[in-house]
């Protein structure tokens, strides 16, 4: 840990949720933090629920009490010092929290109106955080699958580094022999972790194509918005940046082509190296017949840790594809109920004036308004994707400008089509 932050930067009384995933990016990206698991690579992705799981009195804040409840999750219960054992903890107790928010039946219906019903509940529409907290569940999940194949190769590659141990150990056994387990043991955990590193590429790949798709279908509706006769050269422009969103999607789909054949490859290379380790194993048996009873039970072990983990992933990525489902539901819904004013026309203005036109209706720039503004989004700024419109709600609140709130940033502009302190301009 660098001399510039420490761990009690990051858990300590006082501190609310923005400034702790704040606070955590800038010691991520200050690459001094150590071999700590809470700064592992995606761990961005969960630092919003572990602040959830540690605030148990949801205030907001982190106090004495929690911090006191997190030196007491590990093993050793130190109540004087945060350790490695009480960030996993942490950890596991936040995914554990995410898991058991939905169940096992995810109806997009009935979580969409349960949404509606608790907004309306406090006297306002949808909550804009519904659909974003959607997403931050299902970026969490997946950096839970990349985490789940991590540790479970871990301990496979640790259980199969002791039976080479057992097999150094045994006086029965010719050095040939050992020196042959011994390279196959080492080559099986290197294709192991070469199989999990392109798996991970292959996830964070397909990840940024899913974005870039998402893009494609904003850039549409907006194309579809524009009138063919005035707006010519804004659908012109759209289109252009439309044409490449597809170009990137194919390189991208190029590229994960690319990832899916080398993992297929490196899972038979895998295959066969494990068939090899097993003959050499198997002619073990004649000559150390204890070697071969504690080699067996090793095995077994090694065949239920993968089992395990193989279970696990395919539940979260069964959890991960409904809540997907979740959130396309909801997209539509608020498409439909945000499309329309109430004379069944667009709110976004088809027909935006120039800066001189509006001065001449006797509206003017507020310099004091837009520099209030542009301070708080740089003050803010946090170096990450996945929150775009809630940070945008958040600039404006905090500007006074506005409490505009809606389930992602591109449908902002229907909003602020309402709001006194923006006009729409045209520019050349």
């Amino acid at each position: 840990m660098s001399n510039n932050f420490s761990l009690t930067d990051l858990f300590k009384s006082g501190i609310d949720k923005e400034k702790f995933i704040q606070t955590h990016t800038e010691m991520k990206n200050s690459g001094a933090t150590g071999s700590s698991s809470i700064f592992d690579d995606g761990m961005e992705n969960v630092t919003g629920q572990i602040f959830d799981t540690l605030d148990t009195n949801k205030n907001g804040t982190i106090d004495d009490d929690e911090l006191a409840a997190l030196k007491a999750f590990g093993q050793a219960g130190n109540q004087n010092e945060l350790e490695e054992d009480d960030l996993n903890v942490l950890y596991q107790k936040s995914i554990e929290n995410i898991l058991s928010k939905y169940g096992e039946n995810i109806n997009p219906e009935a979580m969409f109106n349960n949404a509606q019903t608790q907004a309306a509940s406090s006297g306002g529409m949808i909550s804009s955080n519904y659909i974003q907290d959607l997403e931050e569940d299902i970026s969490a999940l997946n950096e839970l699958i990349s985490k789940t194949k991590t540790d479970s190769d871990s301990r496979v590659e640790k259980m199969q580094n002791e039976i080479d141990d057992l097999v150094q150990q045994s006086q029965d056994l010719d050095e040939e022999t050992k020196a042959a387990h011994k390279e196959k043991t080492k080559e099986l955990n290197k294709l192991q972790k070469e199989k999990t590193e392109y798996e991970t590429k292959l996830a964070k790949t397909q990840k940024e194509q899913k974005a870039e798709q998402n893009q494609v279908t904003i850039l549409q509706r907006e194309i579809d918005k524009l009138d063919p006769e005035k707006d010519r050269d804004a659908i012109a422009a759209k289109q252009k940046e439309l044409e490449e969103t597809n170009s990137t999607i194919k390189n991208l789909s190029t590229e994960i082509s690319g990832y899916q054949s080398k993992i297929s490859e490196i899972s038979n290379s895998i295959a066969a190296t494990q068939k090899e380790l097993q003959k050499i194993q198997s002619s073990m048996s004649e000559k150390d017949s204890a070697l071969k009873e504690k080699i067996t039970q090793k095995n077994t072990d090694i065949k239920t840790e993968q089992q395990s983990c193989s279970t696990k992933v395919k539940n979260y990525e069964n959890q991960i594809e409904s809540l997907q489902k979740a959130k396309e539901y909801a997209y539509q819904q608020i498409e439909v109920g945000s499309t329309a004013s109430a004379d069944g026309s667009s709110t976004i203005s088809n027909n935006p004036k120039s800066i001189e036109e509006l001065e001449k209706m006797g509206i003017k720039y507020s310099s004091d308004k837009g520099t209030k503004l542009a301070q708080n989004i740089k003050n803010n700024l946090k170096g990450f994707t996945g929150y775009c419109s809630r940070h945008v709600s958040n600039a404006l609140a905090a500007s006074g400008l506005g409490n505009e709130r809606t389930a992602s940033a591109y449908q902002m502009a229907d909003q602020l089509a309402k709001n006194n302190n923006f006009r729409e301009i045209k520019v050349t």
